[in-house]
Order: structure tokens, then sequence, then C-alpha cells
């Protein structure tokens, strides 16, 4: 934590999204999240996740719309705290 317990909610909880182009028609995105969705529940490929400590969830497309603004907020708030500056 190195004295920032923020840090704490956001790196140790690692997390990946597949997203698509903005103008990827609604059918192709539904078939992709479908098939997606398929995949995670597919016991093996939680299994081997699980062994490398992970834990497999699904969020719709939706959801994570929702969840990203206050991821970044997260991370604007600790980068600017922190004084980070791109060089």
């Amino acid at each position: 934590e190195a004295g920032y317990p923020e840090l704490l909610k956001t790196v140790l909880p690692n997390w990946w999204a597949m997203t698509a182009r903005a103008e990827t028609p609604d059918a192709e995105v539904q078939w992709l999240a479908e098939q997606l969705k398929a995949a995670l529940a597919e016991p093996q490929l939680r299994d081997t996740y699980h062994r490398m400590g992970m834990v497999v969830t699904y969020e719709s497309a939706e959801q994570l719309a929702k969840e990203l603004p206050a991821e970044a907020e997260t991370w604007r708030k600790t980068v600017e705290r922190l004084g980070i500056r791109v060089e």
C-alpha cells in the first residue's frame, strides 16, 4: 500500500474488459458479449484462471459503462495527488 490505502481498491483487484469500436453494430456487440459470457462460464477456463489466483466474473456492457467513470476518477485523483507527470 505504501501509504496510499486507496490503491488497495484499484491496484490489487485487476480487471479486464473487452471493448469494440463505437460504430460496431449492436447485433455484433451482442454476439461478442454472448460468446464472452459463454467462454467465461466454461469450467476449464475458470479453473485455469483460479489456479492463477483470479476470480472470473462477467459484467454487461451497461454495467461496465456505469463503472468506468468512477474508475477513471479514482486514477485521476491518484495521479494528481502523487504528482505523476508524463515526460
